[in-house]
């Protein structure tokens, strides 16, 4: 990261238990979509 002069605000990163892999809510996000039918060509 760089420092500008003229900013006043912080950068925060969460710890890395809330840093996880998300790809079961996709997919269950996916599996409900395509069963209303909304699927993509």
């Amino acid at each position: 990261m760089t420092r500008r002069a003229g900013t006043d605000f912080r950068v925060q990163f969460p710890p890395m238990v809330l840093c996880t892999d998300n790809a079961a809510m996709i997919a269950c996000a996916g599996y409900y979509r395509y069963l209303m039918g909304d699927v993509s060509d």
